[in-house]
């Protein structure tokens, strides 16, 4: 976890960011999809990893998720993060070399934003609601809403 919070500027504001989504912050969407909810998206410190660090090393997205399998994964862009007052900055970690945060206060406006502007990577779309809540119900994870959107 980074101590020194800065904006780094080598990290180009096209620079797609992952973040992992837990289990609990997909939620009922639209048309029978699910959706990530805005709560995760509330960090302090949002743990990303940096594309670019994951595909210089041959990496793929996917690997983001190795010891997580029952997460997801999304990305958004160092510059919606910038233009929502977040801090965008390397946090390699030795297990992770690849890892970044996006670090602000992230009130409800900032995390409606982020949650907006963020695209599935895995899957590539959004799963249908029903295997969602499918694989909550196994887990026993609360299909409740978490009180964001």
């Amino acid at each position: 976890m980074a101590t020194d919070h800065f904006d780094d500027p080598r990290i180009p504001g096209e620079a797609r960011l992952f973040r992992r989504i837990h289990l609990t912050h997909v939620v009922k969407g639209g048309e029978g999809q699910s959706a990530l909810s805005s709560a995760a998206f509330r960090d302090l410190e949002l743990s990303v990893n940096l594309e670019s660090v994951m595909s210089d090393a041959g990496r793929t997205p996917e690997d983001s998720l190795k010891d997580n399998p029952n997460d997801f994964l999304a990305s958004i862009s160092a510059a919606v993060c910038r233009s929502n007052r977040q801090l965008v900055g390397p946090d390699p970690l030795p297990s992770e070399p690849a890892h970044a945060y996006a670090f602000g206060k992230k009130p409800n406006r900032i995390r409606r934003a982020l949650r907006d502007a963020a695209s599935w990577v895995v899957p590539a779309t959004a799963p249908p609601w029903e295997e969602i809540r499918l694989r909550k119900e196994e887990l026993g994870i609360s299909t409740g809403e978490l009180g964001e959107d």
